[in-house]
This record gives structure tokens, C-alpha cells and sequence, in this order.
């Protein structure tokens, strides 16, 4: 059964949840203190005790975590978005913010979002660092899921346009937290792998007929 969400409500919560990781993984970095996690999670048992290697009360003061048999380092470099927060923004500023930010897009992914806005309303918006687009680079990607799944993370279907820069997820409703309503470990808590699709893509690049001018 579809579980319905709150598109604001999952970002903002999962924008937080992971803050408090980035911090506790710096934290761990500049102690030279690794954090430990069940290399290869596969119940909600195993997402909240990954989940839990992060906290404060594993982790302390003194950065790393103490970690079970079989427990493996996360030897990851996570490229999270930093969030700034949340905002409200009226029409007007809804679209002068889009044209200045969004100036490569075509016109009518601009103007929707202030079409459907009526004169009087606002919007809450979620703050971010930009980040450009660039040619994704599969490993890069691959390894920022498999840090979101390591974490426990449910991933849902991938989605190349909620990517930029060479692997950054900007849309953080592509994750589903362990302690969310809707983390459906049964279904989707697996590995995703994105090296068939980005292998089809190029596929479907390299067969592309060439036009010739006469």
C-alpha cells in the first residue's frame, strides 16, 4: 500500500538528520576515530544500529564509535548539501528567485510554480548551497547511495534529476529515514545499483543516428 507523506515535513526532517551525521562524521575525521557499521544491513534492526553508530551517545566527544564483530569502518566521503533551513517566500519572490537561480531552465519550468500561486500566497522553501550542474559521475553516485544505505536510509527509485554537480543528491525526499513513516524495509531497504543504468544511458547515447548534412 502507498503511504503518503509530506514532501516538506520528509526533507526537512532528513535535511537534520543529516546535519547531525555530517557533524559526527567530521567529528570522527579530525580525531582519526572511524565510525563502524554493519557493513551489509538488511532489517530495520540493522538500519537503527548503523543509524545509532552516529549519534552522540556512540560516537562522544571524542569522535569514532565503538562497534560490534563484524562491524566495518565507513570509509566513505559523503558529499551531503548543506541545508541553511527553511523559509517562507511570497509570489513575487518565488519567481524572482527561480529566474535568478534556475537560468538555464526553460521558461515554463520557471513559471510554474508561480502560475499555480495565488497573488496573496507563500510558499515554504528549504534553503541550500548551489550545486552546478556537471556530467554525474557513476562511482561518485554509487558510493553516496551506498553511504544513505549504510546509514539506514530506504532509497527510492532513482532519480538522475534530483542529482547535480558529479554525484551531490540535492532532493532529499529520495530518502526515507528508519525511524519515518513509510521505511519499508521489506520492499525497498536494499543496495541500489546504478551501474546498469548509467551503463544503458551510455548505450542509448552511443546508438543515437547520427544526422548527416548534406
Amino acid at each position: 500500500m502507498l503511504r503518503r507523506y509530506w514532501a516538506f515535513k520528509r526533507e526537512c526532517l532528513n535535511a537534520a538528520l543529516l546535519a547531525m551525521i555530517m557533524t559526527s562524521v567530521r567529528r570522527a575525521t579530525e580525531c582519526g576515530r572511524p565510525i563502524h557499521v554493519n557493513p551489509e544491513p538488511k532489517s530495520l534492526e540493522d538500519a537503527l544500529a548503523n543509524l545509532e553508530a552516529f549519534s552522540a551517545e556512540c560516537c562522544g566527544e571524542d569522535g569514532g564509535s565503538s562497534h560490534r564483530p563484524g562491524w566495518k569502518p565507513v570509509d566513505i566521503k559523503p558529499l551531503v548539501n548543506n541545508c541553511f533551513g527553511w523559509t517562507e517566500i511570497s509570489r513575487d519572490d518565488t519567481y524572482k528567485a527561480l529566474r535568478r537561480a534556475s537560468r538555464e531552465r526553460c521558461q515554463w519550468e520557471i513559471s510554474r510554480p508561480y502560475a499555480d500561486m495565488d497573488n496573496n500566497e507563500s510558499r515554504f522553501a528549504i534553503v541550500y548551497s548551489f550545486v552546478p550542474k556537471d556530467e554525474l559521475d557513476p562511482g561518485i553516485v554509487q558510493e553516496q547511495l551506498d553511504f544513505f544505505h549504510l546509514v539506514g536510509f530506504c532509497l527510492v527509485p532513482f532519480n538522475e534529476g534530483n542529482w547535480r554537480g558529479k554525484g551531490t543528491l540535492v532532493d532529499f525526499c529520495d530518502l526515507v529515514a528508519p525511524h519515518s513513516k513509510g521505511w519499508w524495509w521489506v520492499i525497498m531497504y536494499r543496495r541500489m545499483i546504478v551501474r546498469s543504468y548509467f551503463a544503458e544511458k551510455k548505450k542509448r547515447y552511443v546508438e543515437k543516428p547520427k544526422i548527416s548534412i548534406l
